[in-house]
């Protein structure tokens, strides 16, 4: 092979190809055609080292050239076909898989890479028959089987994901990408420890993706180790300081540990590179909404909704927003646009129950529970608030049963105790609901509600002297708590403390002006209710 010869400067270039020096290639290829412009194996080298340097319509035209002296070359077909892909033209690359797959039904590479293609085309179905068409000819093929599994992923297939990947792995132990991706949709599955696991060994193994990072503290925020989760967002960002999807996890980490202000500065980052981001609008506003600034959330939500009309995460939290402003109306009618856009969000309807009950609109409510509870009958806050809901329509008995079945799921909610509590109250089952209230101070002695709520059972089972104890209990934990003030000027009535009755009665009144007109056909007020003083202090004058 002498110097003259084209085969002498072809293979000198498929030397610098080889070595990625690509334009010291080209040359190479260049002087091969000054010898045999007619040789198609040439041009289609000078087309595949044209890719590799990214300019695409070279590599075509080089393809073309090829095709011309040799249309049977099922290799450029190919190759023309990622060239194409590079520049996003998936239906023209998917032509030349096809021309390469007439020339050769059996070409595994073009099965492959038409599977790429119709990914991109978010043909995914088509991209499995592409995929499962190459594994009949080479079941092994770990390029296809990966592939396959991403395809699987998409279609939200995860078990059947899963398995391509294990035969991935089983073919190579060691691929980070199937490793990296095994652990997404583990995390998909709620196999959060798995993925974590997945995701330690893969950046145990030279893994120092950003995105490796980033996914492996998204499982860690599932499962609310949150100081963790930061920790693996800081090593994300410190391969990248702009990277948008760890200062968002970051921010959401951050508002899970109440550090509002601090979250708030990681949503403004986000939102700085790139002001078009849904999701960092939405969250924004989430966190202006817990910081009690609730214009400025609906403002985030309305931005979010102006980028997506059909965001429905937006439209709920502008609700909820609403629903904090006391604008329950306007709350209900944002609820209602969300419910038109996903009717199985779960979350809506029990907010949307929560504006109806605001408006005392109950039977409406307890649709909405119902709504909420029919798609998943384990969820608390709906139980919770259909309890509410039966307690204002003086269902006692009902309302009972779902605070039974709150207690059952979390027996240390104080809530749920007190409520409890008040439901026996309103039976008449004094001493049970002081066992409640007794069960409530046990978790929190603190609890004021607590301490006037047993007050009013001792003073219905008319042990006097105990209930103005437990109302002082409540009153040195809140000295404005109107309630207590009101019933412990009751009970002293009752045992004939008639001076210090009337000056706590107008503590109560000072605090709240409803509790005139109420200690007016209140009977324990009946041994006073003629005295000057209680008269002049319930009048309307």
């Amino acid at each position: 092979m002498t110097v003259n010869s084209h085969l002498y400067w072809n293979n000198k270039g498929d030397d610098f190809y080889q070595n990625r020096a690509f334009h010291k290639a080209i040359e190479c290829y260049r002087k091969a055609l000054e010898f045999h412009k007619n040789s198609s194996l040439v041009w289609k080298n000078l087309g595949d080292t044209y890719i590799n340097i990214k300019r695409l319509n070279k590599s075509i035209k080089c393809y073309n050239h090829a095709l011309k002296l040799n249309p049977q070359y099922k290799e450029v077909w190919n190759n023309k076909g990622m060239a194409y892909s590079h520049f996003e033209k998936n239906n023209e690359a998917i032509q030349c898989y096809d021309n390469a797959l007439k020339l050769d039904s059996q070409y595994v590479l073009a099965l492959n890479n038409k599977g790429s293609s119709l990914i991109q085309l978010k043909k995914y179905k088509e991209a499995i028959n592409s995929y499962n068409r190459a594994l009949k000819i080479e079941p092994t093929k770990l390029i296809v089987l990966y592939n396959k599994g991403l395809t699987l992923y998409y279609l939200k297939r995860y078990e059947d994901a899963i398995e391509c990947f294990d035969k991935t792995l089983n073919l190579k132990p060691n691929h980070i990408f199937t490793l990296v991706n095994k652990g997404i949709v583990l995390a998909h599955l709620k196999k959060y420890e798995k993925a974590i696991d997945i995701f330690n060994k893969a950046l145990g193994l030279g893994s120092n993706e950003k995105q490796t990072w980033h996914n492996k503290g998204t499982a860690l925020g599932k499962l609310k180790r949150y100081e963790e989760a930061i920790k693996c967002f800081d090593k994300a960002l410190e391969l990248d300081s702009n990277y948008i999807q760890a200062l968002r996890g970051k921010g959401i980490a951050l508002s899970h540990l109440k550090k509002y202000q601090d979250a708030l500065y990681y949503y403004n980052e986000t939102l700085e590179l790139d002001s078009k981001s849904i999701q960092s609008w939405n969250n924004k506003g989430v966190i202006l909404d817990k910081l009690k600034r609730y214009e400025e959330a609906i403002y985030c939500f309305n931005r979010a909704l102006k980028l997506d009309p059909k965001y429905i995460f937006a439209w709920s939290n502008k609700g909820f927003s609403l629903n904090n402003l006391r604008r329950y109306e306007d709350a209900i009618n944002y609820y209602d646009r969300a419910l038109e856009l996903d009717s199985k969000e779960k979350e809506t309807w029990y907010n949307k129950g929560t504006a109806l009950g605001k408006l005392k609109r109950y039977k409406e409510a307890i649709k909405c529970f119902d709504k909420a509870l029919e798609l998943d009958n384990n969820y608390l806050n709906a139980s919770k608030g259909m309890g509410i809901v039966l307690f204002h329509l003086k269902n006692y008995k009902d309302a009972s049963v779902f605070y039974n079945k709150i207690l059952d799921v979390e027996p240390e909610s104080k809530q749920a105790w007190n409520n409890k509590g008040v439901i026996f109250y309103k039976l008449g089952r004094y001493l049970d609901a002081i066992n409640c209230f007794n069960k409530v101070l046990k978790l929190d002695p603190k609890y004021k509600f607590a301490w006037n709520n047993i007050g009013l059972s001792q003073t219905n089972l008319e042990k006097y002297s105990d209930a103005v104890i437990s109302y002082n209990k409540a009153l040195e934990l809140d000295p404005n708590y109107a309630d207590a003030w009101y019933n412990k000027a009751c009970t002293e009535s009752e045992i004939n403390i008639i001076n210090q009755s009337i000056k706590n009665l107008e503590k109560a009144i000072i605090l709240d002006k409803n509790y005139k007109k109420k200690a007016q056909n209140n009977k324990h007020f009946r041994k006073i209710k003629n005295l000057p003083e209680f008269i002049k202090l319930t009048s309307n004058s």
